[in-house]
């Protein structure tokens, strides 16, 4: 993998593929995961490695120590002046008191939180939302007027 600081959202979930290759063989038939990739935002400009503490995030917290099988689900689309990305599995979920330290307590969640606010300001943050036994959603938004999109020759 490339050491740019900025990727597409394409060249992120390519990384991110790669990463879940190994995770389907680690747990099997126990872990299915589906996309849901507007293709108007595959060309985004996003900060390297967002994802991947979002999805480990999931397998280390929603699956590793759930009985039965579980989904992680990615999504991206446009909402006005924004780019939406979320990661949501439906694993063992998380306390409301655990949502309120989520962002800054860990080191995957707040680095991802951080690094948002520090490049795009107020504009750009992650939100997490779940509830115990209904698994989580880490949502990412990004501003496009900051998210420049990359041209093409």
């Amino acid at each position: 993998r490339s050491q740019e600081q900025f990727v597409t959202l394409r060249e992120e979930l390519d990384a991110i593929d790669e990463y879940l290759d190994i995770e389907v063989i680690r747990f099997g038939s126990r872990l299915a995961v589906t996309k849901t990739i507007a293709l108007d935002t595959l060309d985004v400009i996003v900060p390297s490695l967002l994802l991947q503490p979002l999805v480990e995030n999931c397998i280390k917290h929603g699956f590793a120590r759930k009985v039965g099988p579980g989904t992680i689900a990615l999504r991206s689309w446009r909402e006005r002046a924004t780019v939406i990305i979320e990661v949501e599995d439906d694993g063992l979920g998380i306390s409301e008191e655990r949502l309120q330290s989520a962002l800054t307590g860990g080191i995957g969640l707040s680095n991802v939180n951080e690094r948002l606010r520090v490049l795009y300001g107020d504009s750009g943050r992650l939100v997490l939302t779940g509830s115990p036994g209904k698994g989580a959603c880490a949502r990412v938004e990004i501003p496009l007027d900051v998210a420049v999109e990359r041209i093409t020759a």
